[in-house]
């Protein structure tokens, strides 16, 4: 019975994982799947994190087996384009079914576990995310796992270490976890701390265990660096120490309160609020509220960085909704009125454009090299490409960070500019000066379609992709348009 449920929830997530056309994030592919893709067909790019080994390998590793399976059983040129989808719907798929376990072990109560599955499977912002290649994606499946086998309501050890188990998991592949983690080993420690023989061995497994997870993990790293390395530190000097986190954009303190939050959680937001409020003596919302915290303290903010704790919001926001017994079908069906059309938008419509003109090169005989003069990372590279014979003479824009630097600060950052700020603070005399062979297709955002007309003569309009309506970033509004070189 468990395994069709499993069954049913994977072939939604299929479902899901294989309609979206849209584009969200760079990391989704540069820190992912272009590593994936390197190890198992030998080309793809490398960003400097990856250089520098910040990152911990397990994630591109799961994809990397998943490109190879695939392209045990098919052709490669369709392992490279379902490999990842599938892959993405499987860990969204368990993700839903460890949110069902871990609010029916955590409210004790069948009802509520399913209210809370339903949450999760209507969520427009799941809908949109979940089956994404993103480190935060496995990050939330390690944490579900974890919290599911809690010993919420009796201290029991092998569950305690199964949840630690996956708990370290989630702390390695990114460190930003253990905010929720210390918490809730800090409540343990707290409520032990007075019999010592207990609080003895639960340290000595607790060590065996983190002593497995780091074992697994520097096997991760060697195989995929080529060499001994411990992500761990890199990420924490580069990210703590140097403080170079900056140079990827800072936020207001209150961006997770009001902007983060409501987001994802759309028409869910007054049943979490609602729950807060009743459930304020449950460590559970305390728990979520102090990570936010924790989190809202952090320069740089992203909304999927609250992916871990996503899982506890879905679980209080199904709290409210039991109670609301007489209001449950109309809040349901409410939801799904506003969650559809916004998950439909956002996964067919809203940046499409910058998955479709990759589509175009891919197919497209007559090209032979590409340039891309966007902001960096606009669009899937290699791992959608997958065209060798374009890696060498094609090229895109860098946004490298100023490694240089002992200490980043709000002035160090102003003043550094990178490659893809010097073309757009000089768009003119940066074509002029340009170093790189000029490619038989060049790619760029509506905004800098006249810059290309007006000062390279040789290129003409080819194609032109409709991309969004609206944008968070000027430089990438409008369509996405191709120029190709005269006589192509």
């Amino acid at each position: 019975m468990r395994f069709l449920f499993f069954c049913a929830l994977f072939l939604l997530r299929l479902f899901n994982s294989f309609t979206i056309e849209t584009f969200f994030q760079p990391d989704e592919y540069f820190q992912c799947l272009e590593v994936a893709h390197s190890l198992v067909f030998g080309y793809g790019y490398w960003t400097w994190e990856w250089r520098e080994a910040l990152r911990s390998a397990i994630h591109p590793l799961i994809y990397a087996i998943g490109y190879k399976g695939a392209q045990i059983l098919l052709s490669e040129d369709l392992a490279v384009r379902i490999a990842p989808k599938i892959v993405g719907a499987l860990i969204a798929a368990l993700t839903d079914y460890y949110v069902y376990k871990f609010a029916r072990v955590y409210w004790q109560n069948d009802t509520k576990a399913v209210l809370s599955l339903i949450l999760s499977v209507c969520s427009s912002w799941n809908w949109y995310v979940a089956t994404r290649s993103f480190l935060n994606n496995l990050e939330m499946l390690f944490t579900v796992i974890g919290l599911s086998y809690w010993p919420w309501h009796q201290y029991r050890l092998m569950l305690l270490l199964q949840a630690s188990f996956y708990g370290f998991l989630s702390c390695i592949i990114r460190p930003s976890n253990a905010s929720l983690w210390g918490l809730l080993g800090a409540t343990i420690l707290l409520k032990n701390y007075m019999n010592f023989s207990r609080l003895m061995r639960l340290l000595l497994s607790l060590s065996i265990v983190l002593l497995a997870v780091l074992s697994i993990s520097a096997a991760a790293d060697r195989y995929v660096y080529g060499y001994w390395t411990f992500p761990l530190y890199t990420f924490m000097e580069f990210n703590v120490m140097k403080n170079l986190l900056i140079f990827y954009g800072s936020a207001p303190w209150h961006f997770y309160l009001f902007q983060g939050i409501p987001l994802m959680l759309m028409m869910y937001l007054p049943l979490y609020l609602i729950a807060c409020y009743r459930r304020r003596s449950h460590l559970l919302v305390w728990y979520g509220l102090l990570v936010i915290g924790v989190y809202s303290c952090i320069d740089h903010k992203e909304f999927r960085f609250l992916q871990p704790i996503y899982p506890i919001l879905l679980l209080l926001s199904a709290d409210t909704l039991y109670h609301f017994r007489k209001w449950r079908r109309l809040i349901i069906t409410t939801v799904l009125v506003v969650h559809v059309p916004v998950a439909f938008f956002f996964t067919r419509i809203h940046e499409r454009g910058e998955i479709d003109v990759v589509k175009y090169l891919r197919d497209e005989e007559s090209v032979s090299s590409i340039g891309f003069l966007t902001p960096c990372h606009s669009t899937p590279w290699q791992s959608m490409l997958h065209r060798h014979d374009l890696e060498a003479q094609s090229w895109f824009l860098t946004c490298e960070p100023p490694l240089h630097l002992s200490l980043g600060t709000l002035e160090h950052m102003k003043a550094y500019r990178d490659e893809l700020d010097l073309f757009f603070d000089n768009p003119k005399k940066f074509l002029k000066d340009f170093r790189r062979p000029w490619p038989s297709h060049l790619v760029v955002f509506e905004p800098m379609v006249s810059t290309i007309e007006k000062n390279l003569g040789q290129y003409k309009e080819c194609s032109r992709f409709f991309n969004s309506y609206f944008h968070w970033d000027s430089r990438r509004s409008g369509d996405i348009v191709v120029f190709c070189r005269k006589g192509k």
